[in-house]
């Protein structure tokens, strides 16, 4: 005969216990799933919101006119404040120029800079071929770990309301060295300046090294000037290479063109330790315009090819100086 077991029955304090255990679990897996749902929903919510606002600022940006030297239609877009400063006095904004191509910029403009002051200047800064935009930003005399005296570099330098009766408003941009022509600079001015035919201010055009091929391209093929492309005197009221180098192998062809016709005046600048730098400025100074009036040298000490970075306030100091001098 076979065994039967009989199981004895769970008492009542087992069975509440059990029961407690099953409620607990069922609740706070209830909860887990709803802080998950909300999470859900607030990581959603939030990519959408992120989304909505990217199309709003994409979709229905519009180009900003530029306070600028050359009044008219500007194709620049104008993101915003670029940061936060020290500089109270100055505005700082970031954006591109599109012209013949896009072309990123940071731009400062002081308080007060105003458009009908026939006392206003806007500084184009370029680059080299080994740097970009936010070179400008540097200062040789801010010293790492310490507090920085020029808090926004050259560029806040540069970025002044009034220097001897002169205010001034600053423009740098990422124009690629690679492939210059007289043609995509005439493009870029246009495109953050508007057009020429009504200036009221003066334009000064900074090429550190390689960049200063777009001007010396300019020089040679604009000396008449022409429909496509004007006389760079009718554009630029003042230029300042830094070592063209491209001025080397151009003399001639800068003499030939620069015999006739109004020519802009120019500050060239070179490092005492750059030998090529300091050839092509005496070269620039023997064949631009007649008998090299035109041409005021600055050699700066102890500086190597980018002088500008080995003694940035002496380098700021005298093309402000060149401005009020001779630009005016």
């Amino acid at each position: 005969e076979k065994e039967i077991k009989e199981i004895a029955p769970m008492d009542t304090k087992d069975s509440s216990v059990l029961s407690s255990s099953r409620k607990l679990c069922r609740s706070t897996v209830c909860a887990s799933l709803k802080q998950w749902r909300l999470c859900g929903i607030a990581l959603l919510s939030a990519f959408l919101l992120v989304l909505l606002v990217t199309f709003g600022i994409f979709h229905f940006r519009h180009p900003a006119s530029l306070r600028a030297a050359k009044k008219g239609t500007s194709n620049a877009l104008v993101d915003g404040t670029v940061f936060g400063t020290t500089d109270k006095d100055k505005k700082f904004t970031t954006g591109s120029a599109v012209g013949q191509e896009k072309v990123p910029f940071l731009r400062c403009v002081p308080t007060g800079y105003d458009a009908s002051n026939a006392t206003r200047v806007e500084i184009m800064l370029l680059h080299g071929a080994s740097f970009r935009k936010e070179k400008w930003l540097y200062h040789s005399e801010n010293i790492d770990g310490e507090e920085k005296i020029y808090p926004q570099g050259m560029l806040g330098e540069f970025c002044v309301s009034k220097v001897d009766g002169v205010s001034v408003a600053v423009t740098v941009l990422d124009l690629d060295v690679g492939g210059a022509t007289a043609e995509r600079l005439l493009s870029l001015i246009r495109s953050v300046y508007g057009s020429e035919q009504d200036r009221n201010a003066r334009l000064v055009v900074v090429t550190p090294s390689a960049s200063g091929a777009f001007v010396v391209d300019w020089i040679i093929k604009g000396g008449g000037g022409s429909a496509n492309l004007p006389s760079l005197s009718s554009i630029v009221d003042g230029w300042v290479p830094v070592a063209a180098y491209s001025v080397l192998s151009n003399a001639q062809n800068i003499q030939a063109a620069t015999q006739t016709g109004n020519w802009p005046p120019v500050l060239a600048v070179y490092g005492k330790k750059d030998e090529k730098g300091e050839t092509s400025t005496e070269l620039l100074k023997a064949n631009y315009g007649i008998g090299g009036t035109l041409v005021r040298k600055k050699k700066i000490k102890n500086a190597h090819h980018p002088a500008y970075l080995d003694d940035s306030g002496y380098f700021v100091s005298s093309v402000l100086s060149f401005i009020t001098e001779t630009v005016f």
